[in-house]
This record gives structure tokens, C-alpha cells and sequence, in this order.
């Protein structure tokens, strides 16, 4: 792997095969990543997480730090999605509310005190779970039964979960 050499460490990688030509590629990337690290002969191993500030694993940590970039990826395609030009820009506009629970449910309109009794937040259709978006648009089985006959007349199959 390597060498001492004057108090500081010198990587000399080999590798069990001959590298293809990609891999020999990121293997010249890899060697230089690492010699910028730089290890002291005297100096003790230890493992330092970077994404905190004592420099100590936490699964917190991790989990932020995972949820920030699938968040970041995610929001930007959803993003790119939904303000597609080629949709007519009322659709990409009821798909913002959609994603930001803007759509006035009945279950947003009892939130906002529009609708004073609960017992009134139930689906239109179905009249038996509160009506929000999650349920008037995947989960409602009239609803349900709706997208299966849009889908037929698209042509195409929409899957949605019956179990909800």
C-alpha cells in the first residue's frame, strides 16, 4: 500500500489484476485524493466524521445529512417537473398547490376554520375518511376507480395501492 518515508507516508497502490481503462482512470483520481491527505508516521489512526463538528459519528447526523441530499435532488427534479413549459400552466400551477397541501379540502378548509364541524371534513366522494389530498387523489377507492378508467382511456396502467 505503501511506505514511510522522511516522517510522512507514500502511497504506492497495486492492484491484484490489470486496471481497465476506466478503472485506471478513477485510479489516478484515487491516488490523488489521497495524497493530499497527509499521515504522519508518529500520529495515531482514528476515524473523524466530517458532517460534525466534534468530528463524531451520530446517526442523526447521517440522517440529515442523507435527508438534505435526497431532498435537494428530489426537489429540483420535482421542481423541473411540474413547471415543464410544454404543461398548460394551470395544471402546473394545480400541481404546486397539490405538492405544497394547498388545495382547499375539506380537510384544509376545517384547518383554516372555513368548515366548523368536523364531522363535515369528510370526502365528497366516498364520505367515509377526512377528505385531504392524500386521500381524494390516491386513496379514496371512488377516486381510485376514477384514474383506473382514465388510465384505460389513456392507455396506460396506473398501479395504485389498494391497501391504503
Amino acid at each position: 500500500m505503501g511506505n514511510a518515508s522522511n516522517g510522512s507516508w507514500k502511497w504506492n497502490l497495486k492492484w491484484r489484476r490489470n486496471l481497465y481503462e476506466w478503472e485506471a482512470a478513477e485510479a489516478m483520481e484515487l491516488q490523488k485524493m489521497i495524497e493530499d491527505e497527509k499521515i504522519s508516521e508518529g500520529d495515531p489512526d482514528k476515524w473523524e466524521w466530517t458532517h460534525d463538528k466534534r468530528g463524531q459519528y451520530s446517526t442523526k447526523t447521517a440522517y440529515s445529512l442523507l435527508s438534505l441530499e435526497q431532498g435537494e435532488v428530489n426537489e429540483a427534479k420535482t421542481f423541473k417537473r411540474i413547471w415543464n413549459p410544454s404543461l398548460p400552466s394551470k395544471i402546473s400551477a394545480f400541481n404546486w398547490q397539490l405538492l405544497l397541501d394547498r388545495i382547499p379540502t375539506k380537510a384544509n378548509l376545517l384547518r383554516r376554520g372555513v368548515i366548523k364541524d368536523a364531522t363535515e371534513a369528510k370526502c365528497a366522494l366516498c364520505n367515509e375518511e377526512e377528505e385531504d389530498s392524500t386521500h381524494l387523489f390516491l386513496n379514496c377507492k371512488i377516486a381510485r376507480w376514477v384514474w383506473m378508467a382514465c388510465s384505460k382511456w389513456w392507455g396506460t396502467n396506473i398501479t395504485v395501492n389498494r391497501d391504503c
